[in-house]
């Protein structure tokens, strides 16, 4: 295979797509979830089993991942996370988030675009996280990690984003496509995505860890932030949505961006599908596998 491939993304590695082998290296094992311990935490008369079911894809343990198991203070602090990505400027464009916000919002005590608490449990962002949380904790967290873009209602029954904290991504919300009204602009976004491959290989469909370890461990830069989506492509991956344009500029040894934990793998989206294609093209050429169609084309 070339040198030219440090890197290839995950995505399409799992897509069929097969690579000739050669002398695999075999990953040490690491210990079973079941020998893991658990944390209990109390919502109520409720407890939340805390058991870890990951298993971490690193050969050395190193930098901050290694603690994956997450206490009861950051179980809370990522279920605030997965409450900022209902309402950021992205949902608000995105057509199925519009459609989730429209058909939720509440007007409460005569304010409007108010979500209950327990509709806010079903969105993804939030229902994904495990274990599952009440409205009494997810009020709870809220209390204990107030959010700077989200706010109760009076009875704090409802929240909402804080009505002046819109636009936080510059010109974001007028960036739909002309006369398209719940499309998205793709360049505009596109610039501000990135592909991840978190540490933990079933973080790629919960979008509040992934954003959490990110804004925690990452070392964004504030002008980065907050993430305005984390959209998943499998289990082991997913693209996310910056607040501002990146490039694949700084990079590490392994030829992706030196942004995020030091163990998880990052590139911009353009490199992904670049990398992506002249990986497909390269096993087409030399009859290792079928070529396939490119994972996210598009948002």
């Amino acid at each position: 295979m070339s040198s030219a491939f440090q890197f290839v993304p995950r995505a399409v590695r799992l897509k069929g797509v097969q690579e000739r082998a050669s002398n695999p290296k075999k990953r040490q094992a690491k210990s079973k979830a079941s020998d893991r311990p658990t944390k209990a935490v109390k919502t109520g008369d409720q407890e939340l089993d805390l058991k870890q079911d990951a298993v971490l894809e690193q050969d050395e343990p190193h930098g901050p991942c290694v603690a994956s198991l997450p206490t009861e203070d950051e179980y809370m602090v990522q279920l605030v996370c997965g409450m900022e990505l209902v309402f950021t400027d992205y949902a608000h464009v995105d057509r199925g988030g519009a459609q989730w916000l429209g058909s939720m919002y509440r007007n409460v005590d005569g304010e409007d675009n108010f979500v209950h608490l327990d509709a806010i449990l079903q969105h993804p962002s939030v229902s994904s996280l495990k274990p599952e949380a009440d409205q009494a904790f997810l009020h709870t967290a809220l209390k204990l990690h107030p959010s700077q873009w989200i706010e109760f209602s009076k009875d704090e029954s409802h929240v909402r984003r804080r009505p002046d904290s819109f636009p936080l991504c510059i010109n974001s919300v007028s960036h739909v496509e002309s006369g398209r009204p719940g499309h998205l602009d793709a360049n505009f976004w596109d610039s501000r995505t990135v592909y991840v491959e978190p540490h933990v290989i079933t973080w790629g469909k919960l979008p509040s860890k992934i954003a959490y370890w990110l804004q925690q461990h990452g070392g964004l830069d504030k002008n980065l932030l907050p993430i305005q989506a984390v959209i998943p492509i499998h289990h082991t991956c997913a693209f996310v949505v910056l607040s501002e344009p990146v490039s694949h500029g700084d990079v590490r040894k392994n030829g992706t961006l030196s942004v995020g934990p030091e163990d998880w793998k990052v590139m911009t989206k353009a490199e992904h599908t670049k990398r992506t294609r002249e990986y497909v093209e390269l096993l087409s050429k030399e009859g290792s596998g079928p070529a396939g169609p490119v994972v996210g084309d598009s948002l």
